[in-house]
């Protein structure tokens, strides 16, 4: 695991290395905004790459310094990459593929995964899945092409890059569960540039195997936290609040016994509770409205009736839907409650509230 202060981050001199291209993104953001914050008129911000961009970068260095890994003379890129997996499914006579592009992607990444991970790789026996011997063929054959062209890709170049083209100092950032291979790699590159580290950083990361798990732990070191100092405010940050809401009510609950003890910042919007979503739909009513508002109204749980009425509502609703219109009058909809004759109570509360 690398997490390290964002002030750490903002150091000019060492580059930092994220897990992906949305890290770097997001990342790169964050650093100009708050370069902006602080006023600067002008900055320049570190360079943050992805960890295979800066495998290349440390292996292009290496070949101009004279010392690059042996075999590699150049590194296939990205797109590269897929057009050579492309062109061998697309040639394998085992097979009638139409769309080779589209498999291509997935046998990249069956490959990444092997050699970040360290797996065996795959026999290809006579009574294996068809998958499998498929994919055992085309590793072969991408083998056989990269040795012809004297390439190398990035996953297979974390195998053959020595200790010497690791970048001179950098930050490390944002790896929780990285793969063995790629976990290795970035262990040498801390342990080349120790004296970019400085002091300890002033918290301690945790990685956690669910949602549930990391809220309530959260949970827990805030009530000890706010045990120790009873005027210290304590807030939890998480992403996608809304969606988590029921559990963080629930968490709460268990963690401080009620829901006084913490405040939730979010809150689920009025117009999904039952009863403001009847009023709403009272509020808004028009001339004409449509089938779907319609249909909530005359079987809202909250409506006088709706218990003793509540399958012939739901008939009297199926009933105007097989008219297959979109919207009806209001005073249509009276008639075909009167006619129905067995939904009184909802023609009255109808009438009562003016809609009619």
């Amino acid at each position: 695991m690398h997490l390290h202060p964002f002030e750490r981050l903002c150091n000019r001199q060492q580059p930092v290395v994220v897990p992906d291209a949305a890290s770097q993104r997001a990342l790169s953001t964050m650093l100009d905004l708050d370069a902006r914050q602080r006023g600067e008129p002008a900055w320049r911000a570190p360079a943050v790459l992805a960890w295979s961009n800066a495998l290349e970068r440390a292996v292009e260095a290496a070949v101009i310094a004279g010392h690059a890994p042996e075999g590699v003379e150049f590194i296939l890129s990205a797109d590269q990459e897929l057009a050579l997996w492309s062109r061998i499914i697309g040639a394998d006579g085992a097979l009638d593929l139409t769309a080779p592009e589209q498999v291509a992607p997935l046998a990249r990444a069956a490959w990444r995964s092997r050699q970040l991970w360290q797996l065996p790789a795959p026999q290809g026996q006579p009574y294996a899945p068809a998958d499998q011997q498929a994919y055992a063929r085309w590793e072969q054959a991408y083998r056989a092409e990269l040795s012809a062209l004297g390439a190398v890709d990035v996953a297979a170049l974390l195998n053959l890059a020595a200790d010497s083209t690791l970048p001179p100092d950098a930050h490390v950032h944002g790896f929780l569960s990285a793969a063995p291979r790629l976990a290795a790699w970035l262990e040498r590159i801390e342990a080349a540039s120790p004296a970019v580290w400085g002091a300890p950083a002033r918290f301690e990361g945790h990685a956690f195997p669910d949602r549930e798990q990391e809220l309530y732990a959260a949970l827990v070191w805030a009530q000890q936290a706010s045990a120790a100092s009873p005027a210290a405010r304590v807030v939890i940050a998480i992403d996608q609040p809304m969606r988590q809401r029921a559990l963080l009510a629930r968490a709460a609950r268990d963690v401080f016994g009620t829901d006084d003890g913490c405040y939730l910042g979010v809150a689920e919007p009025l117009s999904r509770d039952p009863l403001f979503h009847g009023l709403l739909l009272i509020l808004d009513q028009e001339p004409v409205m449509r089938w779907d508002a319609w249909s909530a109204l005359l079987r809202h749980p909250a409506l006088a009736g709706a218990d003793e009425e509540a399958a012939a509502r739901a008939c009297v609703d199926a009933a105007l839907r097989r008219t297959e219109r979109h919207d009806w009058p209001l005073p249509y909809v009276l008639e075909r409650l009167d006619a129905d004759g067995r939904c009184p109570i909802l023609a009255g509360v109808l009438r009562a509230l003016g809609l009619i």
